[in-house]
């Protein structure tokens, strides 16, 4: 999820006058920027910019949800109901109702499907590998258990789900024609890796799934250089952020007191399961990276949540005008980059990348 940017000038005499950009949509697993502002549920959180003349900065900020992938419809005309569901976004499916044979090979059929692609689609997606926790949840799902309480209770994480039913087939078994053309988008969604099945009769239960595979901890180092690089990589080249065109920017550093103010919102947001550039103690970006030490001239931040890698992260924030200008502000010289864990929480992880500017 992805928010808008949030830019902060302080003018030497001391007073902070914003610099606005407009509040952000986010893309599919979009981050949120804020300069201050925010940007990968991919949501898009975004303020304006905060000004203060003699007392606390007030900002004004936008909270949207980054773009979803969804699909709606009417079901087939065989009862039919698929339903995606992920951390952060719901996307529905029709669920379908085939038969298949006993011995058809649920596994082979979905990659087959995906490996050629729907029609008019380019194929050559992943193949699934089969998971033992997701054949529980298709277990469950034929006892007519939904699928987020199916995923609960067999202890399986997912970042993205479908289920799909599939009963009623000729005696051909022609699963690969059926999976091909009644759920051919469900079956070829990208992010998905593992499947599981159950077979009781004529009748298929299938749960496909993105598990959730968050970045270690102990890798934080290795991936805040990993997102500098990203970001500085995408400064490099000049670039048009919505409407407005960027030159290619000077590469950022790391810095230290930007990290620690990333982390402390990271975990703050990760801990009590929300995402906002407005901290619990109603803090803002700036006052949150001023505490942190850092003496800054102008400020901005970046956020998301529910995306798992750098590259989703960055490239999230890249698919939104307003986190991609923050990100190719020239007058930005350093950043920090942190991000935060709680499997029990909405989105998962919680990223946030301050920009700054010192004195």
């Amino acid at each position: 999820m992805t928010d808008s940017p949030l830019i902060i000038h302080r003018p030497p005499e001391g007073r902070w006058l914003p610099l606005p950009l407009a509040s952000a949509q986010s893309a599919r697993n979009e981050p949120e920027s804020r300069a201050l502002g925010r940007a990968p549920e991919s949501r898009a959180l975004g303020r304006a910019p905060e000004s203060r003349a003699t007392a606390r900065p007030s900002e004004s900020r936008t909270l949207g949800r980054a773009p979803e992938s969804r699909a709606t419809g009417r079901p087939p005309e065989s009862p039919a109901t698929a339903a995606l569901h992920t951390l952060r976004r719901s996307l529905p499916w029709a669920l379908m109702l085939f038969s298949v044979s006993a011995s058809a090979n649920v596994l082979d059929s979905i990659n087959k499907v995906r490996a050629h692609g729907c029609p008019g689609g380019r194929g050559g997606e992943t193949p699934l590998r089969e998971n033992s926790r997701l054949n529980a949840v298709a277990r469950q799902l034929a006892r007519g258990t939904d699928l987020k309480r199916a995923e609960k209770e067999a202890g399986y994480h997912a970042v993205a789900s479908a289920s799909v039913q599939i009963s009623g087939v000729p005696d051909s078994g022609d699963v690969d024609r059926i999976i091909g053309r009644q759920f051919c988008s469900a079956s070829t969604e990208p992010a998905f890796r593992e499947v599981g099945w159950y077979q009781r009769g004529p009748s298929v239960w299938i749960a496909l799934a993105q598990p959730f595979t968050p970045p270690a901890p102990r890798d934080a180092a290795a991936i805040s250089h990993r997102v500098l690089v990203l970001t500085n990589d995408a400064r490099s080249h000049p670039r048009r952020c919505g409407s407005t065109s960027f030159e290619a920017a000077p590469p950022l550093s790391l810095n230290v007191l930007l990290e620690r103010a990333a982390l402390d919102h990271s975990k703050d947001m990760a801990a009590h399961n929300y995402m906002d550039h407005t901290g619990r103690d109603g803090s803002t970006p700036a006052e949150r990276i001023t505490h942190a030490g850092y003496k800054w001239r102008m400020v901005g931040e970046n956020l998301a949540s529910g995306v798992m890698t750098p590259e989703e992260a960055v490239a999230g924030w890249l698919q939104s005008p307003h986190h991609c200008a923050n990100l190719m502000t020239a007058r930005f010289s350093e950043m920090g980059i942190a991000f935060a864990v709680n499997p029990n929480s909405d989105a998962g992880v919680y990223w946030t990348q301050t920009f700054g500017t010192t004195h």
